[in-house]
């Protein structure tokens, strides 16, 4: 667990060892029960609901719900100091730990909740709250609150500690198997790289990025019926659930006829919000950045798969001592966050086959990092001396730092993070914002001044999402009024002109 709460790296981890014990061990897998405590416990309500499908039951003991209901998030600077619009930002970042959101997906999991009354570390409240939510739903759960309990607790003739063990928890779970094939799915995601799939739902595409998309499908007489938002591409995986010949799909009441023959049914949105038979068609698709659940941002992402910290050997002696000491600390971080050892490697010894099997986390701009002055040009935003550019606007400055994760311009199937400044004192600034830890709420992108140290979020130039297709354009941005200007747009040559007109 250690400091992610059960998220981002934590559920990963719990998934890889689940995958792992499946192909080293003789285990049913629709018998498999996941449950834990205190922070165990919320990681049982996070993992469980974002991944309903995987398990029989989950069982958290004395699980709290979402860092907004366990901490005072409103007595922080940023939300003093930060726009609303800036805020929105970090909002969307951290939809996908709100527990209670993803309630409805439990439609077909069976939960026992239990708890210490007098619990003053993890109060009732949090688990009172999932079981209201649960109850008026409709779902099957069971709410056991043990009275004169506080947070740890045994029990007399109960082997180990009672909190764990407990053995009404025990017997729920021992006769209950996984329901693979549900005649009803209610799904609701936020973040595709999280998970896109729920039993025989998958979200292909959401029609926006960073907004709450729902599901509700249901196998009925005659096909299949869907009530869909945010949602603009989908598949149905209905092996084994309808049976072959003509049938329909109703989709937010519109009538889709087909012969089923098997397989799985792609259903997608055009831009006039009609459904349609098949995959969205996209001219020169495979040759575009496009935002996918394996390569989808946001900042922590990069550090989701293998990486190895880059820090620049060019510049100053200064330039070059700090860049290798923030890889140092970034190190150190991993260290004692996450258990784990990160390799650190200078620019000069980056490699084709290392780009080709690791993220790269990048400390140093284009002057000082060889590989960030192989990719600058191929960036949404750069540094150029004294100034930052992003898109079609400039912020000048001094003390200016940068960070951004993208799609890898040597090799777009991983990602890159690059930490870059406006001079010395900006490069320094891109030790603050770290993402690992659970709760970081960092998007795509941010650019700051120094004014963070005292307004936290209230002192970003600019941050947000890129677009589908990784591009700023496109994205959800946020540029603090007044801190840039536009760039003139160029004027195009005659020979450009005619050029265009050719191969158009």
């Amino acid at each position: 667990r250690f400091g992610f709460d059960w998220q981002d790296w934590g559920r990963l981890d719990t998934l890889e060892v689940l995958e792992d014990a499946i192909k080293r061990f003789n285990i049913d897998e629709d018998r498999v029960y996941l449950t834990g405590h205190s922070m165990g416990g919320h990681g049982t309500w996070h993992i469980g609901l974002h991944h309903a499908d995987r398990f029989a039951v989950i069982a958290p003991s004395a699980g709290w719900t979402s860092f907004y209901l366990y901490t005072p998030f409103f007595l922080r600077k940023s939300h003093i100091y930060a726009p609303p619009k800036l805020l929105s930002i970090w909002e969307a970042a951290m939809r996908p730990d709100k527990v209670p959101l993803y309630a409805e997906n439990a439609l077909n999991l069976p939960i026992y909740i239990l708890q210490g009354r007098d619990d003053d570390e993890v109060p009732p409240f949090h688990p009172r709250l999932m079981a209201t939510i649960l109850g008026k739903l409709g779902y099957e759960f069971v709410y056991e609150e043990v009275p004169e309990k506080k947070h740890w607790w045994d029990l007399e003739g109960v082997e180990g500690t009672a909190c764990m063990n407990y053995p009404g928890m025990m017997e729920y779970m021992r006769d209950k198997t996984r329901n693979t094939k549900p005649s009803r799915v209610v799904f609701r995601m936020v973040d595709p790289s999280i998970n896109n799939r729920l039993y025989w739902v998958r979200i292909d595409e959401q029609d926006r990025l960073y907004e709450d998309t729902f599901v509700d499908a249901e196998l009925v007489e005659g096909g299949v019926k869907v009530r869909a938002e945010n949602v603009k591409q989908m598949t149905l995986l209905l092996d084994g659930l309808v049976e072959h010949g003509r049938m329909n799909i109703w989709v937010n009441n519109q009538e889709l006829s087909l012969d089923y023959r098997g397989g799985e049914v792609v259903i997608h949105q055009d831009d006039k919000g009609k459904y349609l038979l098949g995959p969205i068609t996209r001219e020169t698709r495979e040759k575009l950045l496009w935002k996918t659940p394996n390569l989808f941002g946001p900042i922590k992402a990069a550090y989701f798969k293998p990486f190895i910290l880059v820090y620049g050997t060019s510049g100053s002696e200064e330039e070059k001592e700090l860049n290798l000491h923030l890889a140092r600390l970034k190190a150190q971080e991993w260290w004692w966050r996450a258990n784990g050892w990160a390799r650190i490697l200078p620019d000069t010894e980056i490699t084709d086959e290392t780009i080709a099997k690791y993220n790269l986390v990048l400390f140093g701009g284009p002057e000082t990092n060889r590989i960030t002055k192989r990719i600058i040009n191929d960036l949404p935003i750069r540094v150029e001396g004294e100034k930052v550019v992003i898109g079609d606007k400039e912020v000048r400055g001094r003390g200016i730092a940068v960070k951004l994760v993208y799609p890898n311009p040597l090799n777009p199937d991983r990602l890159v993070l690059v930490n870059m400044g406006t001079d010395i004192e900006g490069m320094r600034l891109t030790g603050a914002f770290t993402s690992l830890y659970s709760g970081s709420g960092l998007p795509d992108y941010l650019v700051y001044d120094k004014e963070i140290r005292r307004k936290s979020w209230g002192g970003i130039i600019a941050a947000g999402f890129f677009g589908k297709d990784w591009s700023l354009e496109k994205g959800i941005t946020y540029i603090r009024s007044g801190a840039y200007t536009k760039i003139p747009e160029k004027k195009k040559s005659i020979w450009e002109i005619i050029k265009e007109l050719l191969f158009s």
